[in-house]
């Protein structure tokens, strides 16, 4: 059985289909017929030793297919990315893909099309959620115009937020360390004084919670960092 425990969730196909064949016949074709062909491509747009994750329930056919792994190897896996930035955008596209060929060959292997798809999902895991942020970051460092300074500062507030609960699902040492140093850097970046809006004419007054906000940022990273590492080696 595969070591799931310190290993993240890179992406996952959710379907659920309403097919003729009863459980037991639906459940064999996906592990004969799919699963194989999604492993093969997990391996081939992650990494050699992605794990492949296989869960189902009736109500006709519910079907979970996750890809496990880590990001500082899947990194590594992906060749000539200039920075950390251009390396999760990558491998972004490279979980997106490997779950949508999950979700179709887990609906071919059933047989089901139209009506009888009740439900799919493409889930991207830790990878999206870092994607997200980092745009997010990308978005603060713009220190746009057309943003008002109060504005700046509730969306580190957010930035701040999702960052806690990524390092809370991070399920690695080694990419908690990777990515809470990495996020560090770039949030550095992020303008020490905001430039008030173009329509901010009360935006200095809120400079001062803008600050802090950055600096509460910075903090909560180096203490996140060190708190889940402290506890994923408590549990070795």
């Amino acid at each position: 059985m595969a070591d799931y425990i310190r290993t993240n969730i890179l992406c996952q196909a959710y379907v659920h289909a309403e097919v003729d064949e009863n459980f037991a016949l639906a459940v064999a074709a996906i592990q004969n017929n799919a699963l194989p062909l999604i492993a093969t491509r997990a391996k081939f747009f992650l990494y050699e030793d992605a794990e492949l994750g296989f869960e189902s329930e009736q109500g006709s056919v519910k079907s979970r297919i996750t890809v496990f792994g880590t990001i500082l190897v899947a990194l590594q896996a992906i060749s000539n990315y200039k920075d950390f930035r251009e390396g999760i955008s990558l491998l972004y596209d490279d979980v997106r893909r490997v779950a949508e060929v999950a979700s179709t060959e887990t609906l071919f292997a059933l047989k089901a099309r139209g009506q009888e798809i009740k439900r799919v999902e493409i889930r991207t895991g830790i990878v999206g959620q870092l994607h997200r942020i980092l745009r997010s970051i990308d978005a603060a460092q713009a220190d746009s115009l057309d943003q008002g300074v109060k504005g700046k500062a509730e969306d580190l507030e957010k930035i701040r937020t999702e960052i806690l609960t990524l390092i809370d699902n991070i399920n690695n040492a080694d990419d908690v360390a990777l990515v809470a140093d990495e996020l560090y850097l770039l949030v550095e970046e992020i303008p020490d004084y905001p430039t008030p809006g173009r329509k901010d004419p009360n935006g200095s007054n809120f400079i001062p919670l803008y600050r802090d906000n950055r600096k509460a940022l910075l903090s909560s990273l180096k203490q996140a960092k060190a708190a889940r590492i402290k506890a994923l080696r408590s549990k070795n």
